[in-house]
Parts: C-alpha cells; sequence; structure tokens
C-alpha cells in the first residue's frame, strides 16, 4: 500500500513522463504492426488455374486470398505447390488463419509451405471452375508467416494504451485532489 501511496503522492509528476513513455510505446507497436505486412510480404498474383512463382529463398512461406467480403469463393478453392524438381507439396492448415479486414476486402491466410529450396514453383488452384465476375477482385498472396509477431504487436498496442490512459488517469485525479492527499 506504501508503494502506490508514493505513486498517488508523486501522480503529477510521474505521469507526465509516464504519458511520454506509454504514448512512444503505442506508436512503435503500432507502426511495428503496420510494417509488419508489408516487410512479410512476398509476392501478389492473380487467381488463376495454373501459375509459375519465383521465391528466392527456402522456408515456410503462407499462402493467403485477398478478396470482397462475404465471398465464399474461399471455401471452395484447394491449392498445391510443384517444386522444381516437380514434387507436389500439400499445404497445411494453419491453426489460427491470420486475418486482415478492410471496409470491403478481406485478406485470410490459409495453408501454409515449407520450401525445401529456392526457385520457380507452380501454383495449382482446384475447384476453380468457370470464371466469375468476382475473380477479378480476389488475389493470391505469399508471405512469410508472421502471426506470433502480429499476436505480440496487438498484445503491446493494447498494453500501452492501457498504460497511456492510465497515466492520464493519474494525473487528472491528482490535479482535481490536489491538496486532500498530501
Amino acid at each position: 500500500m506504501a508503494f502506490l501511496n508514493a505513486i498517488y503522492r508523486n501522480g503529477i509528476w510521474l505521469s507526465i513522463p509516464l504519458f511520454f513513455i506509454f504514448a512512444g510505446l503505442l506508436i512503435f507497436s503500432i507502426m511495428g504492426l503496420v510494417r509488419l505486412g508489408a516487410a512479410s510480404h512476398l509476392v501478389t498474383l492473380p487467381l488463376l488455374e495454373q501459375q509459375p512463382v519465383q521465391f528466392s529463398e527456402a522456408g515456410k512461406v503462407a499462402l493467403s486470398l485477398e478478396g470482397p467480403r462475404l465471398s465464399k469463393r474461399f471455401s471452395e478453392l484447394t491449392f498445391e505447390l510443384v517444386s522444381p524438381d516437380k514434387t507436389v507439396l500439400t499445404g497445411s492448415t494453419a491453426w489460427l488463419h491470420a486475418r486482415t479486414s478492410g471496409m470491403s476486402t478481406i485478406k485470410m491466410e490459409l495453408l501454409a509451405f515449407t520450401l525445401g529450396s529456392p526457385g520457380q514453383y507452380l501454383l495449382r488452384v482446384k475447384n476453380l471452375g468457370a470464371n466469375r465476375e468476382e475473380d477479378k477482385g480476389i488475389r493470391i498472396i505469399f508471405s512469410k508467416p508472421h502471426l506470433p509477431q502480429m499476436v505480440g504487436y496487438i498484445l503491446g498496442i493494447i498494453l500501452s494504451a492501457g498504460l497511456t490512459i492510465g497515466s492520464v488517469v493519474l494525473f487528472i485525479l491528482r490535479l482535481v485532489n490536489k491538496g486532500s492527499a498530501s
């Protein structure tokens, strides 16, 4: 209790630097989250039945679909990636699908592939059927998996926003009750 009383007694002087520290952490977390999407992006492709994809490094890649909201096109499609040595790679479904939503579009991570080597791969889309009008707005996006980093930045935003608000509340409470807790 003595610690909390000391914080309250010195609230005006503590809350001002704490506000700037926590606001800086909030800005850092928001900017990191925004940059994360661009930094992990590898390639964007149109929705076609078969097309080549060039990867410059081996490792895990995530396949996402981006398209109009409420489109049922995402659930109908299956994907496979054929390596340069003609091995068919089947993607593994993620437990948690990373999702990014806009006003009219949504981007959802569907599969993860493990690439054995860099090179030109062949992407096959099955169950595509005849071209539809909505296909023009759908894009296939390959990126590096980044869900753990995204969760970390979101938790950082929540924590730093709460602490920023807390420092403002401490300042206001201490300013209003200036003479009562001396």
